[in-house]
């Protein structure tokens, strides 16, 4: 069984067998200079006179799967002796360091310890069970858990051909979108909250899908009255999305889940207090075990070796649950006397882009949970006593947020410094009051001016060197009689003001987006200005993969950045031949008439057929359809003495010769006339 049977689908390189041929190039005379000729030239190259070869790669097939097992094995133990030199900044710096460190995966204990430990810190966060190792228990966010464990899986052969464990694989991931969707949809209109962890393990038992995966899912949904029936549209929308999928294997054939939940193996809930350790529980469920691939049985490495093959995520959570276990973490940190850490998890905090929302998180971790995200920053920092002075300013620290924007500006950067206001242009041109065509861009540094005047008694001075701030100050309006002579408007709002109002009073003079005039606005009667502050950072050196040892021998790391870069199959020879009887109809064509079809009118075999097909199409289904439109039909009578297997039982032979009237089969007395 090879990995894939798919055309063009991504695998590591070295579970690539490339076909090559050589073809030779013929010597290159007629590319000879003008006027010359072989002899005429002391230092001619020998291809010119002798030809040469060349070799092409006519296909890139996927190994078979045992082949990946070995070099899965190979690649992990290679994996086992391999140390990582790391280094903090370079020699010189203040900070400059080396650090060495054991190499480690994801089929290594290590790994699997630190994913039970993230499920712990999970549940005792948002369930409120277990306890830290400090002895603290924690109180849960939801205040009506419940424990959902959903499986996903699919058949190694859901119809004639048994898939590869790629495209099995393949088969689960690409519904994997369409599922968390009807999920998302479907708890929100329940109303309820709900995390998830998702894992992909082997199929457990000896049965056909044996060595294949299938998919845990364990939620955390926030419901006083979850019911099994209630888990029964997720299901569905498996089975419907997923082609292998079968709905029996699903329960799907059970009509009232809540009344036959004996009966119902797809789904299952728990509340928490109902489990003695329920981590363990969970772990026993998702085969999450402490153990190294070389410990394994087959089937968990046959697994094993799919996954590697194309790089595949086997474990994956909603961003709640893994800001919920980060959360733990942070405050385990703080409570273990040998950690350095001096605040607690939410003790100090910071602004955050997430997902291009900007959140409170904490300022040691960075993660959001169980941070009130309905209180300002000022209120955050220092409590809700301090009257409305906390919100004046919008509830924003005006001075760390153009830090963080200036540190995610120059990512890159060791430090910066930043003073004054950007000079932001709109893109709207402004002319002076004279009409000329001599105009300027407004800034943001002009609406800020603009904005200030609705706080000012009187004009500053300074205020007057560009003409054109009187057209455009919303106080003031132009004389009907002299358009240059401007008074005060009576429905100019004040600084004071409420904000809606000051916001469409500058709208209607100025196509500004609310959010710049509010935050204008704010800063303006908290009296921040951008141009009298200096912001600035400074970054610690980083890390970095210096060089790696491995059996002793030490290497070095290019910067050009990690990862596994897939190559892409090019099927070819018998494997593309299989592609095409799986995805084609030409075995069907073929299925009443034993193995013979017509090939431009003539009796041919089907394996002559496919053989011709891969000649002159590849692994393309419209092409082969084509040619097969073209040149390929069903023959309506069998010719006995070129393939006397029976028609009829296709188990017996014709008998009989040509100068016989009639060929009868042996075996079932199926006759053939001859005409």
């Amino acid at each position: 069984m090879p990995l894939s049977h798919q055309h063009e689908r991504g695998l590591r390189p070295e579970l690539l067998d490339r076909d090559t041929s050589e073809e030779f190039v013929e010597p290159m005379v007629e590319d000879l200079p003008d006027g010359a000729n072989l002899d005429s030239l002391d230092d001619k190259p020998e291809d010119w006179t002798s030809g040469f070869d060349v070799e092409q790669e006519d296909g890139r097939n996927p190994v078979m799967w045992g082949e990946a097992v070995v070099r899965l094995l190979q690649s992990h133990e290679d994996c086992r002796n391999t140390t990582l030199h790391l280094e903090r900044g370079y020699p010189g710096d203040p900070g400059h360091a080396t650090h060495d460190v054991e190499a480690d995966n994801r089929w290594m204990p290590s790994y699997q310890k630190k994913k039970f430990a993230e499920m712990n810190g999970w549940f005792r966060e948002v369930v409120g069970v277990g306890e830290r190792p400090s002895g603290e228990s924690p109180d849960g966010i939801m205040e009506h858990p419940n424990v959902v464990l959903l499986t996903r899986s699919a058949s190694s052969r859901p119809g004639k051909y048994k898939l590869g464990p790629v495209d099995h694989a393949d088969q689960l991931r690409d519904s994997w979108t369409a599922v968390y969707h009807k999920m998302r949809n479907h708890f929100r209109s329940l109303g309820v909250e709900w995390q998830y962890d998702k894992r992909v393990e082997p199929h457990p038992g000896d049965g056909e899908n044996q060595c294949y995966p299938h998919e845990h899912i364990v939620l955390l949904i926030d419901s006083p009255d979850l019911q099994l029936s209630d888990l029964r549209p997720i299901v569905e929308e498996h089975v419907e999305t997923c082609d292998a999928a079968g709905p029996v294997a699903h329960d799907l054939d059970v009509e009232d889940w809540d009344a036959n939940r004996e009966d119902v193996g797809t789904a299952e809930i728990r509340k928490p207090d109902e489990i003695d350790n329920l981590a363990a529980y969970v772990c026993d469920y998702a085969s999450i075990e402490p153990a190294d691939l070389l410990e394994r049985e087959l089937p968990y490495v046959a697994f094993a070796a799919s996954m590697w093959a194309v790089n595949a995520q086997t474990i994956s959570r909603s961003d709640a649950a893994c800001r919920a276990s980060t959360a733990d973490a942070c405050k385990q940190r703080f409570e273990h006397s040998q950690c350095d850490q001096d605040l607690d998890h939410g003790e100090e905090i910071r602004r955050k882009e997430i997902r291009q929302q900007r959140k409170l998180v904490c300022a040691e971790c960075g993660s959001p949970h169980g941070i009130d995200q309905s209180q300002t920053l000022v209120e955050a920092k220092h409590g809700t006593d301090d009257g409305p002075t906390a919100v004046a300013d919008g509830g924003r620290d005006w001075h760390e947020e153009r830090e963080d924007s200036l540190r995610d500006r120059w990512p890159s950067a060791d430090a910066a410094v930043a003073v004054g206001e950007q000079p932001t242009r709109t893109g709207r041109e402004i002319r002076n009051p004279d009409d000329s065509d001599k105009g300027k861009a407004i800034t943001d540094r002009d609406i800020r001016l603009l904005v200030r005047g609705l706080g000012e008694g009187v004009r500053r001075p300074e205020w007057m060197k560009d003409g054109w701030i009187l057209e455009h100050d919303p106080r003031y309006r132009p004389d009907p009689d002299d358009p240059l002579v401007y008074s005060a408007w009576s429905r100019a709002p004040d600084l004071r003001d409420p904000l809606p109002r000051i916001v469409v009073f500058l709208q209607e003079r100025y196509s500004l987006h609310p959010d710049r005039i509010a935050e204008f606005v704010h800063q303006e009667r908290a009296d921040y200005d951008p141009q009298e502050d200096m912001v600035s950072f400074r970054r610690p050196p980083a890390w970095r993969l210096d060089a790696i040892t491995v059996h002793g021998e030490r290497h070095s790391v290019d910067d050009g950045g990690g990862g596994v870069q897939l190559v892409e199959t090019r099927l070819s020879g018998e494997a593309l031949k299989d592609w095409i009887r799986r995805n084609t109809r030409i075995l069907e064509m073929a299925a009443d008439t034993c193995g013979q079809l017509l090939w431009k009118g003539s009796h041919t075999r089907v394996s002559d057929v496919v053989d011709r097909l891969a000649e002159r199409a590849g692994a393309s289904v419209d092409r082969c359809e084509h040619i097969i439109e073209a040149f390929v039909d069903v023959p309506h009578r069998p010719i006995p003495w070129w393939e006397p297997e029976c028609w009829g039982c296709s188990d017996g032979e014709y008998e009989g010769d040509r100068e016989t009237s009639t060929w009868e089969c042996w075996n079932c007395g199926d006759q053939y006339p001859i005409q």
